[in-house]
């Protein structure tokens, strides 16, 4: 295995490797998917000695540099830079008017061996940390961190929230901080992002109440809404829909066998006091027949092209009128349509159990109320959710029963309901006209357009491959901070897209990312916090996901990689040189014992030298002396033993 050739892409992770035969003896012959060249070589040198030169402690904007050394290091143009340093035109450490030194614009733009040269010569990064903070690709993070001891994590743990649940990526935390937003900001202070004001006076309040709101969010979770949207002229287009107040032990009864609710709710009863099978029964069919007749499915109306236009329009700024409930239940009503859960948005804690609002909340009568607002809205769904599910566990709760796992059952459903509804696919592809109502209003929001960007090889590309994605920026740039670098910086990428933005209304974004297949899953992802992980793209998309800094995506990849990638999709040294690339301890520690004895083996045939290992080992996975030597005595003795 050769010395990798590293390329100069800001975000291209795969090397062109100059093969030997140690290599060309590890690739299986019989392999389909042989990923042996497609793995960088991690760029990890441990200097432990600082640097003689070091960086100017302080930022002075009057003591600044106006050279061209700056915008050379950001284009990845080195023997222009080395000549500047040579001939003394400028020095490591120089800073130019915004702060910035040479080393940060090459680990900006992705320049592994502009900062590798810096980084040799004794540049170093800040006490902030911005040249690690702010490098769109992990392979440029592995250099930065070979040369600095930072002190702070570059994972980041997921959070438990107070009701038990662990949040991925902070997608549930993002949207209800547009809840609160939405709630507590002003109309003024509230304009950036949503798109959507909606008017509406409670029961009890003199004045209407106005919301900042995202137009694709509540399309997206609340397609009832577009009825609101047509109605708009009517004098009250809420109608006081109160459902009927059911005992209890009806609703409960909806959801459960006869003989077990007759066993759990009523334990302490004798058996002549618990009521007979058959009175269950009927209550069964009772709130069977109401659930039924009540909660019907809601029906898309079919429109033509003009009142999709109107519909869109009008729900910009949407006044629903006079309600028959109050503001707590409407609130609670809307953190549910953004975020899945059933959550009072006005307590400090971002999460409380259900268990809690509902002893909380005297149970009964709030429930009923958060219902009718419910069913009110037309939120039929949500409403059944709250008739039979909350009534369950309300009844429950109120007898001290520990149900636990009906409320994850309860969470998880909620949370599959979320990543359906908020999917992009329907209607992310430019190519693809969607045909369904939500997926139409829905593109008509989308700001901007994300592209594969054009490959530096000379390669016959498909249409497919070509397509673009459709998407909202004002979401996306919140979900990633490398969507929010890019369309924001200085470079001349983001002044482009900026001055495309400001001609056009919308501007495109190239990614760097293999193919289509890939950043369709890495914006659905973003969107829904779902991804279709499989073989052939679970690497790049590992890759990817560390980029964009999706780390509970990653974590996915890396369990999917444990349980599906063997050695029928790469030979076990690639796939071990793999997991040091990513710096994944799970995949190196569940490869290691396989790679030993997969190196042991082919000692044993002849078919490579120990000499070649160890240079393999000190090359390709970059190993010190003292790792190279422990890895070294582990495949003797698997030889051995062999």
């Amino acid at each position: 295995m050769g010395q990798a050739q590293q390329k100069n892409n800001s975000t291209t992770t795969t090397t062109a490797a100059n093969t030997s035969q140690f290599s060309s003896e590890l690739s299986s012959p019989n392999s389909a998917h042989n990923h042996g060249d497609d793995f960088s070589k991690i760029l990890a040198h441990n200097f432990s000695e600082k640097s003689p030169l070091t960086p100017k402690k302080g930022f002075d904007p009057f003591d600044f540099c106006d050279h061209e050394g700056f915008s050379l290091a950001k284009q990845g143009n080195w023997p222009r830079v080395e000549k500047m340093l040579k001939t003394k035109q400028a020095t490591i450490t120089d800073i130019d008017r915004h702060g910035n030194t040479m080393l940060y614009y090459s680990c900006l733009a992705g320049h592994v061996h502009v900062a590798k040269r810096l980084l040799d010569l004794g540049a170093r990064d800040d006490k902030f940390s911005r040249c690690y903070l702010n490098s769109l690709s992990q392979e440029m993070r592995w250099l930065l961190k070979s040369y600095h001891n930072y002190s702070f994590s570059t994972q980041k743990k997921a959070k438990e929230d107070e009701s038990g649940v662990i949040e991925d990526d902070n997608l549930v935390n993002l949207l209800l901080s547009f809840v609160k937003r939405a709630i507590f900001s002003n109309e003024e202070e509230n304009m950036d992002g949503p798109d959507m004001t909606l008017t509406i006076k409670f029961s009890g309040e003199q004045l209407p109440a106005t919301y900042r709101l995202h137009k694709w969010i509540l399309i997206s979770r609340w397609p009832e809404i577009i009825d609101f949207a047509l109605n708009e002229s009517s004098e009250h287009p809420i109608q006081n829909s109160v459902l009927s107040a059911l005992d209890l032990k009806t609703m409960l009864a909806y959801d459960l066998d006869p003989r077990e609710y007759q066993r759990e709710v009523f334990p302490a009863f004798s058996v002549l006091q618990r009521p007979t099978l058959e009175s269950i029964r009927s209550s069964v069919l009772v709130a069977k027949k109401y659930v039924k007749e009540k909660f019907l499915p809601y029906q898309l109306p079919t429109l033509n092209e003009e009142q999709i236009d109107q519909v869109y329009e009008r729900l910009s700024d949407l006044n629903l009128g006079d309600a028959p409930f109050s503001r707590k239940p409407f609130e609670v009503i809307l953190a549910y349509i953004y975020t899945g859960r059933i959550i009072d948005p006005r307590v400090k804690s971002i999460f409380i159990p259900l268990e809690k609002i509902i002893i909380r909340d005297a149970s009964v009568q709030f429930m009923q109320e958060l219902m009718d607002a419910a069913y009110s809205l037309k939120l039929t769904n949500l409403a059944k959710i709250l008739f039979v599910e909350i009534g369950v566990q309300a009844d429950f709760i109120a007898r001290k029963f520990k149900v636990k796992a009906n409320l994850d059952n309860f969470q998880d459903a909620r949370k599959k309901e979320l990543q359906k509804d908020l999917s992009p696919l329907g209607f992310c592809l430019e190519s693809k006209q969607p045909t369904n109502l939500l997926d139409i209003l829905r593109r008509k929001g989308c700001d901007m357009k994300i592209k594969l960007a054009e490959s530096i090889e000379d390669e016959e590309v498909s249409e497919q491959e070509r397509d673009v994605i459709l998407c909202h920026k004002k979401f996306v740039t919140k979900r990633s901070a490398y969507f929010d670098i890019i369309t924001s910086c200085g470079f001349s990428e983001g002044i482009q897209f900026r001055e495309e933005e400001e001609k056009n209304g919308i501007a495109t974004l190239e990614l760097n990312c293999p193919n289509m297949e890939i950043l369709k899953q890495l914006i659905n992802y973003t969107y829904s916090e779902n991804a279709n992980i499989t073989p052939s793209i679970c690497i790049e998309l590992s890759i990817q996901s560390q980029k964009l800094d999706y780390n509970a995506l990653f974590k996915k990849c890396e369990d999917f990689m444990v349980e599906n990638l063997t050695i029928q999709d790469a030979d076990m040294f690639e796939l071990y040189k793999l997991a040091n690339f990513l710096g994944s301890d799970k995949l190196k520690k569940f490869w290691k014992p396989q790679t030993i004895k997969y190196v042991a083996n082919l000692i044993k045939n002849g078919n490579i030298t120990l000499e070649q290992v160890k240079e393999s080992l000190l090359n390709e996975l970059d190993c010190d002396e003292n790792e190279c030597e422990t890895l070294v005595s582990q495949i003797m003795e698997k030889v051995d033993y062999c």
